[in-house]
């Protein structure tokens, strides 16, 4: 979620009131309180309304149980609010449909539309706080070498760590990484929120991570919030080959290479056309992306798996359904000629601590000759 209040995070605040004052005009048609309740509610709808400004004051400030607390609790409510409201408006569209024929289900609709949204809340932050789940893929890359045959590769990518995703979380994710028992891991980006707020625990549980022939990244957006140099500098420290439009080939037979995610008024490092020139269209590529972008050039001049995430998913449904025509590559596999893309929702959250019908993820490729 945004962290400063521009044109975005104006808009957000809009949207995030205005369903604030839906909800308070809903609960008076369907429920038609009386005038003390009436007024009870608005406090309390006041007081909950606040939280995510508060969330947003609070980010600036210093870290501790207090002010991670009102973070947590600002997030969760935009996120419920948003739940909240979607099945708000499937209630009124459904109660148009059946009030001609059953007037009197008026308030027994509304309880059970707010049972319902309650309890897709509930599901949202359980799912939120759960483990990304290891999802193994097959992949056959043509002129990959027999020797390559099973080579393994996890993708990390949207850990988003930070005051809501903890490293103790990113921790428990290393576990399982390592019990996947990988010849490389990758990340793809934005594996912190705004930069790294603890950075010794953070490049300690990156250097347990265990793989045969190492680690390998790009940035993303929201790594590149504390400068893409700072970060870059930060992740090779902890023992990560970053790929900022260079070619890394960490075992015969197989080149890997990837580009930063693109900042408005940040100078490129280097130009794409630079960094193909130096790959061979005979050998397989392995291409990292933290935007789903990716370039046709690659895709079409290579023998290619193109590893690629930011989307999320879409995270809370539905927002799936608009993002998904937002990206050519939305999520999952896809082929194009003799390449293939995957683009992860990621092992983590963004901004509200949940997920609703989307899971996290921790994609395993499993290499085969073509």
């Amino acid at each position: 979620m945004p962290h400063s209040f521009h044109f975005f995070g104006s808009t957000l605040i809009g949207i995030y009131l205005a369903f604030h004052l839906y909800f308070l005009w809903w609960a008076d048609r369907y429920f038609s309180p009386s005038r003390r309740s009436s007024r009870a509610f608005k406090f309390w709808l006041l007081a909950m309304a606040l939280l995510f400004p508060a969330a947003e004051y609070f980010e600036g400030r210093a870290a501790g149980g207090l002010s991670d607390a009102f973070i947590w609790l600002g997030f969760f409510w935009l996120g419920a609010m948003f739940i909240l409201v979607t099945v708000l408006l499937l209630c009124d569209l459904l109660f148009l449909a059946i009030r001609f024929f059953r007037p009197g289900w008026r308030r027994a609709l509304g309880a059970s539309a707010l049972t319902l949204a309650a309890a897709l809340i509930a599901l949202a932050v359980f799912r939120g706080a759960a483990l990304p789940e290891v999802r193994p893929v097959d992949i056959a890359l043509r002129g990959l070498p027999a020797a390559l045959d099973g080579f393994k590769i996890v993708q990390i990518s949207d850990v988003h760590i930070g005051r809501i995703v903890t490293v103790g979380k990113f921790r428990r994710l290393a576990a399982l990484v390592n019990a996947s028992r990988p010849d490389l891991i990758v990340f793809t980006g934005d594996i912190t929120e705004r930069g790294v707020e603890d950075p010794e625990e953070v490049c300690s549980v990156i250097r347990s991570m265990n793989a045969v022939y190492g680690k390998a990244g790009v940035l993303g957006n929201h790594d590149s919030f504390a400068g893409p140099d700072n970060s870059a500098a930060f992740f090779e420290a902890c023992g990560v080959k970053m790929l900022r439009f260079v070619k890394y080939e960490p075992v015969p037979g197989l080149q890997v290479a990837g580009v930063d995610s693109p900042r408005r008024g940040a100078p490129a490092v280097r130009t794409l056309d630079l960094l193909l020139s130096d790959l061979s269209p005979s050998r397989p590529l392995l291409f990292l992306s933290h935007r789903p972008d990716m370039p046709e050039q690659v895709l079409k001049g290579f023998q290619a798996l193109a590893l690629g995430g930011h989307t999320h998913e879409g995270q809370l449904y539905p927002f799936g359904l608009l993002e998904r025509h937002l990206f050519k590559y939305f999520y999952g596999l896809y082929r194009v000629g003799g390449s293939s893309v995957y683009v992860t929702s990621g092992a983590g959250t963004w901004g509200p601590p949940m997920r609703l019908f989307t899971v996290s993820e921790l994609p395993l490729f499993v290499l085969h000759p073509a």
